[in-house]
């Protein structure tokens, strides 16, 4: 289905990563070779959502569709604004190496670290 990750073609050996400090240490007292890398928003993926307020009650409501706005007892307080949608726990991650990892063996990384922009729409 489009838009939908792949699954491990040809059954390729899976490289883990792990996204915390104690995990990327455990796998190295296994034997893993952690290969570090910075979790670096990419500026080329954003969301947009305004915030609008309830007149009466305060409440206020998150807005994701430029196309359409709440009713009218509902005030825009927040204009539309681009923000990085996803979080993580941690500023880097580490691809856990195996010791027999070989020179230009294919792999499959369940959970890449590096943003990668392979679709672009709403």
């Amino acid at each position: 289905m489009l838009g939908q990750p792949e699954e491990n073609p040809n059954s390729l050996r899976v490289i883990n990563t792990a996204r915390r400090r104690k995990a990327i240490n455990l796998a190295a007292k296994e034997g893993f070779r952690p290969l570090v890398k910075p979790v670096i928003p990419s500026e080329e993926i954003r969301s947009m959502m305004a915030i609008y307020q309830h007149q009466e009650t305060g409440e206020i409501q998150l807005w994701y569709d430029l196309r359409y706005s709440p009713s009218e007892e509902w005030v825009l307080v927040v204009p539309h604004f681009h923000y990085y949608p996803n979080r993580f726990a941690s500023p880097f991650a580490a691809y856990l190496v195996p010791p027999d990892l070989a020179i230009g063996e294919r792999v499959w990384l369940e959970d890449v670290i590096e943003d990668i922009v392979a679709v672009w729409g709403n």
